[in-house]
């Protein structure tokens, strides 16, 4: 069989797409927000002829992610065939990671998202944003990573339980600051992460995430760096991953001592997020420092806010 019938003489066989890192919760909005940042994989598809399935990998997971059908990209691309009602005789897709597994910065999010939208734009861009999100939430379980690394920016998102759409929005914040990223080399799986989060909360600590959540998104759209720090604390997941992730307050008040204007857990971890204005340098040393007597390494990268969200590129 040959690749997927055309409508017309325009369609693609091949296509790259670029997908930022993106950064989840920043704080107190659990499941609910999710920025993307200038960290990129690309996820490259071609049709073929032969009747197989080839996958590569280059940069992170080059060694441990498989080459077959539990590859959660191949998953992606097979969802959004199935979804589409398209079926190419074979395909080859190739992922080249820069985002590192495991650590709280989206690379589910990006492999799904950035399989989605390839397979997208070789059948003649037939799914809205909207479907993309929708599949994408169904294969990734929550909609904060996948929404903002499709949408870009800051995103705020949620399921709805009487429909199980996802819903998302991107909002406008034009002055948002710097993220400093601590990459511990320990990788948490997000199934563990999420696991230690209790399933029922008390009534305060309902109402202080309600809250810090609501002004942790006012005082990044506004630009309001006063009130971040205090606004992105957190009572529903960071206490019970710290038993995880032991490190996690320390280097939170290390950021904020050395000027960092708001700092959180990224995502389910191990990555601490510290947001920053200005020279970065004081604040990722205070990080590494505090990381120091956990006998854990680590390195930081100076991450900005990514606009674009997933689109076509160049390949790398």
């Amino acid at each position: 069989m040959a690749p997927p019938a055309m409508n017309n003489d325009t369609r693609l066989s091949s296509v790259t797409v670029r997908v930022p890192a993106t950064t989840a919760n920043l704080g107190p909005g659990f499941d609910a927000l999710g920025l993307a940042l200038s960290l990129h994989n690309y996820v490259t598809l071609s049709w073929r002829e032969e009747p197989d399935i080839e996958v590569s990998v280059a940069g992170e997971g080059e060694v441990s992610l498989p080459r077959d059908a539990s590859n959660i990209a191949v998953q992606a691309v097979e969802r959004g065939l199935d979804a589409l009602g398209e079926r190419p005789s074979g395909y080859r897709l190739h992922l080249h990671n820069a985002i590192p597994l495991s650590r709280g910065l989206g690379s589910s999010a990006a492999a799904r998202v950035g399989a989605l939208f390839a397979v997208n734009e070789l059948t003649g861009r037939q799914l809205a944003d909207d479907d993309m999100l929708a599949l994408a939430v169904e294969l990734e379980g929550h909609p904060d990573n996948v929404s903002a690394t499709l949408l870009g920016g800051l995103v705020a998102s949620t399921v709805d339980d009487r429909t199980g759409r996802a819903l998302a929005l991107r909002v406008t914040a034009p002055n948002l600051p710097a993220a400093v990223v601590l990459i511990p080399a320990t990788e948490i799986a997000t199934e563990d992460a999420r696991r230690v989060v209790p399933d029922t909360l008390s009534k305060a600590d309902t109402a202080f995430n309600l809250g810090h959540a609501c002004l942790t998104l006012a005082a990044l759209i506004e630009g309001d760096d006063h009130l971040l720090a205090a606004a992105m604390r957190d009572k529903v997941h960071q206490p019970y991953r710290e038993q995880l992730m032991p490190w996690l307050s320390t280097v939170i008040e290390a950021a904020l001592e050395a000027g960092a204007v708001g700092a959180a857990l990224s995502g389910a971890g191990s990555t601490m997020l510290a947001f920053a204005r200005g020279d970065c340098a004081a604040i990722e040393a205070a990080m590494l420092t505090a990381l120091q007597s956990y006998a854990v390494a680590a390195h930081t990268l100076v991450l900005q806010p990514d606009f674009v969200g997933a689109a076509t590129a160049e390949a790398p």
